[in-house]
């Protein structure tokens, strides 16, 4: 793969996993809409039950006055609204009649149902807006960064990125781009306006016509339903929006001087987006929507940079716009740890190097084939820097057909090559049910979240090939497969790794996977550095600071077989006496200092593992 086809590879993954987090918003807001129907459903209902006779009613009877029972009932709700309204900052127009309505001595039944539906409206555009707006804000933010990660990591030079100000994504937001000029807050004016006046036409056209309630009520939830149609486009569609928006503004600041179209290459690819894939523009040609995606609703194109001339690319786009300084940044950093280097300024690349000064403890045997298996070694090892497992030995000869792990997780065989394989292996390494089940591990509250997920996933996706994990998942009904197989396509993403054609190319589940993964198993090495000369000072400062909190409060940090075997040694031989009375102490051993909480005689728990400098 040549660099023009990995960063449009990588910027590709990015795009997908922000589209992603729009979808979740879309997702909120079909709930909404559909608790709406509901609600619209039941008020028609209710409305053709007291009014009608014999399930019937023509135009004079509905323009009928409420009664003043029924107006006091309504205005009841009008209360409801207003309070609403007030707590949810609704237009000031609708307010504006909702208050009139309140103040009126006659309405008529008619008017008292359109004013319901229409507070159903008004609300639900509300809702849209705002959904469109954090989605906005996030994807905004978000791709600016990513975007600036990925391409400072594959020059392997970073700079120091300015800020976003609140008020230049405020004017990104404001900022009309499409042929009608309109603005996502007037394109939900228009749709909620739209909706209103086709429910209220509708509702009387079917009246005067002596339509039955059923038809009227599925008339009316089709008009609804059709505005719920329309609120997840314009989520998608604005974020998308947002989202190049944000690639042109961070191209722009880091120099970037073409970049290249890259369309979502699959059945549902139009043909607009299939012309122009690979298509190459100038920054000062880039124009959202016009020569830059989105192209059209639901466009899931992106663009990537583009270089005729990798040479000296390092010395031309590595520039701090605040020191002129520049920095390497490492295929292995993480998109975080830049981000709080390059970003929020809260490390430093030395911070980065010292707590980075990984050497894998594992023994690795390929029996020869170390050539064969060296990718699978590479993401093994780095695999291992990120997560808390007990794998000591990696080797070849597995009994299943691509690999297997033992119970205990401290040793892995492989057959297959495959970087999937070593990222599936891997997982059971992570954590196994059946060693949970015999006590070897106390993994039980995190197996309990993953059969929650899988119960989810089997019942929501069930013989929708689209969205499974993998075939492979799909064939097995062990949870363990399933949690390999979800970690696999989400890590693998995560990386901007290509997957094998047998995963599927939905990550809703795989992601809940990975994220109850991070919670329970993944590293958190203290960012503290500690200065030799000032040892003691400094552990007697972190005794006094873990005595306040309670036992619980802590996590056990989980060691390699061997490193736990060398640091218990060392705590049961040379134990002072201040350190036997205390209930918490701490003690450097080699290259870190461990904080150890003491529950009686070689009854030992680790709670902090720190790196000394």
């Amino acid at each position: 793969m040549n660099n023009a086809d990995y960063w449009a590879q990588r910027m590709k993954n990015m795009t997908d996993a922000l589209e992603d987090k729009s979808y979740e918003y879309v997702k909120n807001l079909e709930e909404q809409f559909d608790r709406a129907i509901s609600e619209v459903e039941k008020d028609i209902a209710y409305w053709y039950q007291r009014f009608a006779d014999n399930n019937e009613i023509d135009l004079a009877e509905a323009k009928k006055l409420l009664s003043k029972g029924e107006l006091k009932e309504l205005k009841w709700s009008v209360e409801e609204y207003i309070k609403y309204g007030e707590e949810n900052a609704i237009n000031e127009q609708w307010m504006s009649e909702l208050e009139n309505a309140s103040a009126k001595a006659h309405i008529s039944r008619l008017d008292g149902l359109k004013l319901q539906l229409t507070q159903q409206a008004e609300k639900l555009s509300h809702l849209t807006e705002k959904a469109t707006e954090s989605a906005g804000k996030g994807i905004y933010e978000d791709c600016y960064y990513r975007t600036a990660f990925e391409l400072q990591q594959q020059i392997g030079v970073g700079t120091v990125m300015g800020g976003i100000d609140e008020r230049q994504i405020e004017k990104v937001l404001s900022r009309p781009w499409t042929t009608d000029n309109q603005t996502f807050r007037d394109r939900c004016w228009t749709n909620k306006t739209a909706l209103v006046n086709s429910v209220n036409r509708e509702l009387t056209q079917m009246i005067m016509r002596g339509e039955k309630p059923d038809r009227t009520i599925n008339a009316i939830a089709k008009q609804f339903d059709v505005a719920k149609s329309k609120a997840g486009r314009l989520v998608m569609t604005e974020s998308a929006f947002f989202a190049q928006q944000s690639q042109k503004d961070c191209f722009n600041e880091l120099d970037v001087e073409k970049c290249k179209v890259v369309a979502a290459l699959d059945k549902h690819t139009c043909s607009i987006c299939g012309k122009l894939d690979g298509t190459i523009i100038k920054m000062s040609d880039y124009e959202v929507g016009s020569t830059a995606p989105p192209f059209h609703p639901w466009c899931r194109c992106t663009t990537a940079p583009y270089f005729e001339d990798m040479e000296g690319i390092g010395e031309r786009y590595a520039r701090d716009v605040e020191t002129g300084e520049s920095f390497t940044v490492p295929k292995d950093m993480t998109y975080e740890q830049w981000k709080n280097i390059y970003v929020n300024k809260t490390a430093t690349i030395s911070d980065w190097q010292t707590n980075h000064n990984y050497q894998s403890r594992i023994v690795f045997d390929f029996n020869g084939n170390d050539e064969k298996f060296a990718q699978s070694r590479t993401w093994i090892e780095r695999l291992d820097g990120e997560y808390k497992t007990r794998l000591e030995r990696v080797t070849v000869g597995a009994k299943q057909a691509a690999g297997d792990v033992t119970m205990s997780g401290e040793r892995m065989r492989l057959n297959n090559a495959s970087v999937s394989t070593a990222f599936h292996e891997f997982a059971h390494t992570i954590a196994n049910s059946k060693a949970d089940k015999y006590g070897l591990t106390q993994d039980g509250e995190f197996w309990k979240e993953i059969k929650r997920i899988q119960r989810k996933y089997r019942k929501v996706v069930g013989d929708d090939s689209s969205k499974w994990i993998s075939w492979y998942e799909h064939a097995s009904i062990s949870v363990d497969e399933f949690f390999a197989e979800a970690f696999t396509q989400a890590k693998m993403r995560e990386y901007g790794l290509a997957l094998p054609s047998n995963y599927g190319n939905d990550f809703t589940y795989s992601q809940q996977v990975l994220d109850v993964t991070n919670r329970y198993f993944k590293k958190s090495i203290d960012n503290i550095t500690i200065d030799n000369t000032k040892n003691k000072s400094i552990i007697g400062q972190a005794d006094k600071l873990f005595s306040l909190k309670r036992s619980e409060d802590f996590k056990t940090v989980w060691l390699p077989g061997n490193e736990y075997s060398h640091v218990m040694s060392e705590i049961a031989s040379n134990l002072s006496k201040e350190e036997a009375a205390a209930r918490v102490f701490s003690k450097p051993i080699g290259d870190f200092v461990y904080t150890v909480e003491n529950n009686g005689f070689c009854n030992y728990r680790l709670i902090s593992k720190r790196i000394i400098k």
